[in-house]
């Protein structure tokens, strides 16, 4: 009997302990959410439509670049012989909250007016003219200089180029509406200057 009762007591006493103690587990909680801390996969996304057409690029660049002390975002995106570029001055997002929206702003160099972001359309491919924003706006839903994910949506409208002078006054137009992305930036920046 005595066994019995020492054998309670002895249980009691190890039951208040590991009660008392902090619990940890061999599978500790992580601090933060998984989805912050850690990516497993990484999905990037690029879709538009142009001209009323469904255009699901494959990103072939997410590039920071440094152009003139200023940060910029440069995405290329490619269907076929079809390539969009994107570019955003992302200095601008700093302390700004999210959303932010990046506006195209017409060039006018000599005041040190440019877009803040800009499309840019090759229909026919690299070697042939391309098709320049003339208006429209990128909404940044995202971007995380230590994950270096970055995220909105766009639209523009977008000119053909003429190299003639002076450029005709009919030159075709198109939209992009319904554009979004979803990137990972490479982490150096490609330092750009005047020209180039």
């Amino acid at each position: 009997m005595k066994r019995l009762l020492y054998g309670a007591v002895l249980y009691s006493i190890i039951l208040t302990i590991s009660i008392a103690m902090p619990q940890t587990s061999l599978q500790q909680e992580p601090e933060q959410p998984l989805s912050d801390s850690v990516t497993v996969t990484f999905n990037p996304v690029f879709e538009c439509e142009i001209d009323g057409n469904t255009f699901l690029g494959k990103i072939e660049e997410a590039a920071l670049q440094k152009r003139n002390d200023l940060d910029y975002v440069q995405i290329k995106a490619a269907q076929g012989d079809k390539v969009l570029f994107l570019v955003f001055n992302i200095s601008l997002l700093t302390g700004k909250d999210f959303p932010a929206t990046l506006e195209y702003l017409a060039p006018d160099y000599d005041k040190g007016i440019s877009p803040e972001s800009e499309a840019i359309w090759l229909p026919e491919g690299v070697e042939k003219p391309q098709w320049n924003a003339i208006d429209g706006k990128s909404v940044v839903l995202k971007y995380d200089p230590t994950t270096l994910v970055f995220e909105g949506k766009f639209e523009f409208e977008v000119q053909k180029v003429s190299y003639k002078y002076p450029p005709p006054e009919d030159l075709p137009k198109v939209d992009i509406e319904n554009g979004k992305f979803l990137v990972k930036l490479t982490p150096i920046p490609i330092t750009l200057t005047d020209g180039n």
